[in-house]
């Protein structure tokens, strides 16, 4: 059987990989998401609560895609003995070629990480197989927990809304917890970097994008971080709900060097509803002419939904910020002769090195 890393499932065109049944999902602009697990790992953090307001997710058994030693344990729901866990997915170089750059990035509300793992993707992501591929990059696709929102729905959020109208944080002992699992997996990424924070960038869309942020704010002094990007989130700040960020925002503009490093945030002014501008815009105030690396990238004539872009930002972004982690792929899995040749072979993935709470 012949091995294959995790990035060349990406683009196969076909594997003898068999996926358990799933259900389909919309995501929150009402479109269908197929779901295909590439590897699965559980991310811990401590998580003081009574009331359970995680709830489970069923974990996908597609046996034939990823070893044993990845498996995921089914989650439950959280109380004051009970860690938070994430499920996630990650793309790693793969064979001989070196691991220069990290990049975490987070999903929207209501999606997950498969959908930046999709064979059918249109998105030109950095960390699939083709044009825009980075050797060197290693990707951390996390997937947001099952919260109860408000209006009585439980589904894959970062935090719990204050209400149906608003992206103000309405539960912040649910979020001091992600916090504390993204916490966990920002250090754990600095150690498979082996200590070099610099090498490490977040970023995300969406509520992904503000999480993410509120992540970077929280880290980048203290550990010098690469830099971040996203597309259609908000500046976090105390008066939404992320306690804490505005001193994190001071730090980081009070730093003379991390202030220099990159924060881009891809905005669409023609959003009204979902994030809209009018809160992005409040959000900036004060902060713009105080980072010297903060770009803000708007898109005249789209709303929430801007496709490609999405990708469009984090290819520049890397291109310009990463560029090491670019480089001839002497093994040329991105060809499409290898592919051709790929139609084949059966296909066995090597999930790569653990992530802390892997094994509960």
């Amino acid at each position: 059987m012949a091995s294959l890393p995790a990035a060349g499932i990406l683009l196969a065109k076909s594997s003898t990989c068999s996926l358990a049944p799933q259900p389909i999902r919309l995501d929150r602009r009402g479109c269908p998401l197929a779901l295909i697990t590439v590897c699965s790992v559980a991310i811990s953090a401590r998580f003081a609560r009574s009331a359970c307001r995680i709830t489970a997710k069923p974990a996908c058994r597609s046996w034939q895609c990823w070893k044993s030693r990845a498996v995921r344990k089914t989650r439950r729901c959280a109380t004051e003995k009970t860690p938070l866990e994430l499920g996630g997915h990650f793309v790693s170089p793969h064979y001989g070629n070196p691991h220069t750059k990290t990049l975490i990035y987070l999903h929207g509300f209501t999606c997950d990480g498969d959908q930046y793992l999709q064979h059918d993707s249109e998105l030109s992501v950095p960390w699939r197989l083709g044009d825009y591929y980075a050797p060197g990059l290693r990707t951390v696709l996390p997937d947001a927990p099952y919260l109860q929102q408000p209006w009585g729905e439980s589904t894959m959020s970062w935090y719990v809304y204050a209400s149906p109208e608003s992206n103000e944080v309405g539960d912040s002992m649910s979020l001091e917890a992600v916090r504390a699992a993204l916490d966990d997996l920002v250090n754990s990424e600095i150690e498979q970097l082996e200590g070099n924070a610099s090498c490490l960038f977040l970023g995300g869309c969406s509520q992904g994008c503000t999480m993410a942020l509120d992540t970077y704010l929280r880290h980048a002094t203290r550990v010098k971080l690469g830099g971040f990007v996203g597309s259609t989130g908000f500046w976090p700040r105390d008066e939404y709900g992320f306690h804490g960020a505005d001193a994190a925002t001071e730090r980081l503009a009070q730093a003379e060097l991390q202030s220099q490093r990159p924060i881009w945030l891809q905005c669409a002014p023609e959003d009204h509803e979902t994030v809209p501008w009018t809160l992005v815009e409040s959000s900036l105030l004060g902060i713009q002419n105080r980072l010297p690396g903060l770009v803000v990238r708007k898109l005249d004539g789209f709303d929430h939904g801007i496709g490609e872009y999405e990708a469009t930002i984090l290819n520049d972004f890397l291109w310009q910020h990463a560029n090491d982690a670019y480089y001839e792929d002497e093994n040329n899995y991105s060809s499409e002769e290898y592919w051709d040749f790929m139609d084949e072979v059966e296909i066995d993935i090597d999930v790569g090195p653990d992530i802390p709470g892997m094994y509960g």
